[in-house]
């Protein structure tokens, strides 16, 4: 009778460097015994100690998620916003793992990530114990906003908001963390047997490390919703801030995640990170449009928009005289005279665009080039 191997002896890599983080976490655990009966606590650390210090994700995998998401977030009069979590961050500890100690990872991104059930419980959370109104009030914003008053009731109807999975923008770190319980066999056995000296709780027992696994220098994206057909839309947008606030006020003093009650998921939104976000889509819808475009209207709209760029970071370079962009606006003059290919409306687009934007970064005057291109345009037309 032949035997076989179990995958990961017989086929897969020995390393976790170049695998899905959490495909290998969840399905190439290999520290067992020699039996497959028990877990060596030495090759257990070893394994573990894998994931020490590596990072989780795709940059760019990672940024073009976010960009689609906070897309569909705004075409449903929604927001996104991001949250970092600067110290360690767990999130599925008590998932079933041959560690005991499990996490929550994202099945095609191979991240940690925080599910919208949990940032909608942290809403809640906050609503049920920092609320400061009468009862009656504040039941009704539970019956409204999550469709029930009592977490144990049967829902009514679907909440007014829907809160999306909290996802990575940017690749994080993986550590690994200890504790060290005291009196694990009085949280084992104590029930059963609370007499016995080994199950009781004492200082005399002597502590048992356990190893598991977090991230660090998380930025999660984070989207409210407002439900289609939930009510007026002024007064679903005003409510929706008071969500934001309520999860801002979670997340800074609660904390999201596992074993929050030691300062873990403590997080703080990050407005810097949704701006370089927001510079990265705006660079690839500009890019979109550039391509729908003729050849020659792609200069001219690259020209405008290198232009513009300047003017919009730099407000008061007007006032400096610079050749480089004049020698810009010649060349794209000089293209546009000299081409057969050029169509009279897209000639008369290069002059409006050098007559716009030439004048708010340089002091040097452009009659010439833009005579040149009018007289072009008029030629064309004759």
């Amino acid at each position: 009778m032949t035997s076989f191997l179990p995958l990961y002896r017989q086929s897969a890599p020995q390393s976790c460097e170049a695998m899905h983080r959490g495909l290998w976490f969840e399905r190439f655990f290999s520290a067992y015994t020699d039996g497959f009966n028990d877990i060596d606590p030495i090759r257990r650390n070893d394994w573990l100690n894998e994931f020490s210090r590596k990072t989780a994700g795709d940059k760019a995998v990672l940024e073009t998620k976010a960009q689609n998401m906070q897309t569909l977030a705004a075409s449903q009069g929604g927001q996104a916003r991001i949250y970092h979590c600067a110290g360690s961050f767990i999130t599925g500890l008590g998932n079933p793992h041959p560690l005991e100690n499990g996490f929550t990872w994202h099945h095609t991104l191979g991240t940690p990530y925080l599910p919208g059930s949990a940032v909608k419980g942290l809403v809640r959370a906050v609503i049920e114990t920092a609320y400061q109104d009468t009862e009656e009030k504040r039941r009704n914003l539970l019956q409204r906003w999550f469709g029930t008053a009592e977490k144990g009731d049967v829902a009514e109807h679907s909440g007014s908001f829907i809160f999306m999975d909290a996802l990575p923008v940017r690749p994080c770190q993986l550590h690994v963390e200890v504790m060290t319980p005291h009196m694990n066999r009085w949280y084992e056995k104590g029930r059963k047997t609370p007499l016995a000296a080994d199950t009781q709780p004492g200082d005399w027992h002597a502590p048992v490390p356990i190893t598991y696994l977090t991230a660090r220098n998380l930025f999660l994206q984070m989207i409210i919703l407002p439900r289609p057909g939930a009510g007026d839309t002024a007064v679903l947008q005003q409510e929706l801030q008071d969500l934001w606030q309520a999860l801002d006020y979670g997340l800074q003093w609660l904390g999201a995640g596992g074993k929050t009650a030691i300062g873990m998921g403590r997080m703080e939104r990050n407005e810097k990170e949704e701006e370089r976000l927001n510079e990265i889509r705006q660079a690839k819808q500009r890019q979109a449009e550039l391509k729908s475009l003729s050849p020659a209207m792609q200069d001219v709209q690259a020209f405008i928009n290198e232009f513009s760029d300047q003017h919009a970071q730099y407000p008061s370079f007007k006032e400096k005289s610079n050749g480089a962009f004049h020698n810009k606006a010649r060349a794209l003059a000089k293209k546009a005279l000299e081409s057969a290919d050029w169509s009279t409306d897209e000639k008369r687009a290069a002059a409006e665009a050098i007559e716009e934007w030439l004048p708010k970064l340089v002091r040097i005057e452009i009659k010439e080039e833009r005579k040149k291109l009018k007289l072009a345009v008029l030629k064309g037309n004759a």
